[in-house]
Order: C-alpha cells, then sequence, then structure tokens
C-alpha cells in the first residue's frame, strides 16, 4: 500500500523528535509505532489518502486540533485514546505530552472497505474509545516491536477489525446489548474501570464506551443485569471501598472521602449515612 498518493497534496509534518520507531506492513494495513520527545506542544500537520487510526499509547495529554476546518479540543485519557482521520481530511493542531509520548498509527488500504462491501468511514473521530480494538493495536503495537512470520497476520487481523468498528461508529449502528443483559466479563471490566478511576468522576458515557455500547443500549442492559442503575451501582463501589479502608486502616475521613471519589468528606457522610444508616466514625468505632 502507498501511504503518499499523486491525486491530491498529502503531507505529513510532525514535530518534536522521533527517539523510536518501527513500522511494518501488507497490502491491507501499514502500521507504524513511533516514540518522540518534546518539552513544547508538537506541532501537527496531516492529509493522506489513506484513513489513519491513532493510538495515543502513553504520554499524549491534549490535543488542540483543526480537523476540515472544525475545532477539536480533547484531554487525552485511558477512555478515549482513539483517534481517526479519514482519507485526505486535513488535519492542523498541536498535542501536548509528558516529554515523551508512544503512539501508534495505521494506515487502511483505501480499497479495504470497498473489498469488503461496505461503505467507507468517511466521518472523523477525535477522541474516541472501543475497548476491543485498543485491545488490539495495544497487542499489535507489541509484535512491531520483534516483529517475526506471524506479524502480518497480525496487522491484517487489526485492519479488518479496525474497519469493523469504525464503520459501526461512523453510521451510528451498533449491535443490540444480549437479551440477558452485559456478559460478566464487561461487568468484571467495569468494575475494573471503576476501581481504577475511583477518585474521579465517573460518567454513563465512559460506562458505555468500556463496555463496547451506546449509552441507551448501554443503560437498559446494565440496569437487566444488575437490577440497579450504572451511577447507583458506582456509588455502591464507593461505598464498599470507603467501608474497607475504614476498618482496616487509620486513615483520616476526610482522606478516604476523596481517595473514594468523595468530593468532601460530609459528601461521605451523607451517603454513607443513607446507605448504611449509620456515620462513617461510628462505622469505624464499631469496627
Amino acid at each position: 500500500m502507498t501511504v503518499l498518493g499523486e491525486e491530491r497534496p498529502a503531507w505529513r509534518e510532525v514535530g518534536g523528535r522521533v527517539v523510536e520507531r518501527a513500522a511494518g506492513g501488507t497490502p491491507l494495513a501499514r502500521l507504524e509505532t513511533l516514540a518522540r520527545t518534546s518539552a513544547d506542544p508538537i506541532g501537527w500537520r496531516f492529509r493522506q489518502p489513506a484513513a489513519a487510526l491513532f493510538w495515543w499509547g502513553s504520554g499524549v495529554r491534549e490535543l488542540r486540533l483543526a480537523v476540515d476546518g472544525r475545532p477539536f479540543h480533547d484531554v487525552v485519557t485511558a477512555t478515549n485514546s482513539l483517534c481517526y482521520i479519514p482519507p485526505d481530511t486535513e488535519v492542523t493542531g498541536t498535542f501536548a505530552i509528558d516529554g515523551l509520548c508512544r503512539y501508534t498509527v495505521l494506515f487502511l488500504d483505501p480499497d479495504l472497505a470497498a473489498n469488503h462491501d461496505l461503505p467507507a468511514p468517511r466521518r472523523a473521530l477525535v477522541g474516541f474509545d472501543r475497548p476491543p480494538l485498543v485491545r488490539a493495536l495495544r497487542e499489535v503495537t507489541a509484535e512491531a516491536a520483534a516483529p517475526d512470520e506471524t506479524f502480518d497476520l497480525f496487522v491484517d487481523g487489526v485492519a479488518r477489525q479496525s474497519l469493523a468498528h469504525l464503520v459501526r461508529l461512523t453510521r451510528g449502528a451498533e449491535p443490540e446489548p444480549p437479551a440477558a443483559g452485559l456478559p460478566a466479563g464487561t461487568l468484571s471490566r467495569l468494575d475494573g474501570f471503576v476501581r481504577r478511576n475511583l477518585r474521579d468522576p465517573v460518567t454513563v458515557d465512559q460506562l458505555a464506551a468500556v463496555a463496547g455500547f451506546s449509552p441507551r443500549h448501554f443503560l437498559r442492559s446494565f440496569r437487566r443485569s444488575t437490577g440497579v442503575t450504572p451511577m447507583r451501582w458506582v456509588l455502591d463501589l464507593r461505598l464498599r471501598e470507603a467501608e474497607h479502608r475504614l476498618a482496616a486502616t487509620a486513615d483520616p475521613i476526610g482522606v478516604i472521602a476523596a481517595d473514594c471519589g468523595f468530593s468532601h468528606p460530609q459528601h461521605l457522610s451523607t451517603a454513607f449515612r443513607r446507605a448504611r444508616g449509620i456515620s462513617p466514625s461510628q462505622y469505624r468505632a464499631a469496627r
């Protein structure tokens, strides 16, 4: 596959200094993994005839872009680390990094969608999440560090998987959740996500992205699985962790409240008393 085309002007200008780079490809896709350093926000000017899927693996904090003239400002986190740029789409702007960043770019063959009788995804997506796709990109990125005779299979696999997810996302169609609700593995993944982000606000949109559904489908299937709303479930996780900390540590209640995602000690006290019937200090004294 040729990344640089001749029909329309194409460019790829990125600031900073490249300190690591690996690349490889097949007729379906070209994969590049890069590490860059910079003390300042990195300038970016980009347009290619091939669709490009970016995974900001680590170190990228913030994007300030214009995509075909439309402004995007995005703070990059683990739950919005993907960026899709359709063919012949102009991108200009900067991305701020933590001194060193690592990211992966997958260039998709322009004919890949047509060869599968699918519409080519034409809508840019800046700052989105698709957990199965992130896992696949993380795996193929690791393979690129020491490719063997199976590497091309990994690249082709992630190219087809990327296309499938992008087609669904850009046309707004998603699979209906299972009639019985969310699988146990998905609930476990949601539990892990909330526990890793216990100090921070957690939204339904974030949870839906982790589960791989639209917010509407997620709300319906989550309640079917658990009998409660997602936000009630998140609150219960926060309270259970606070209970554990109150019983097992001598940490101040204010510290426990902050670590468990409550905005202040009174917020924890009110929620705790409503759910358990006693205050956090009474609970601790009874242990």
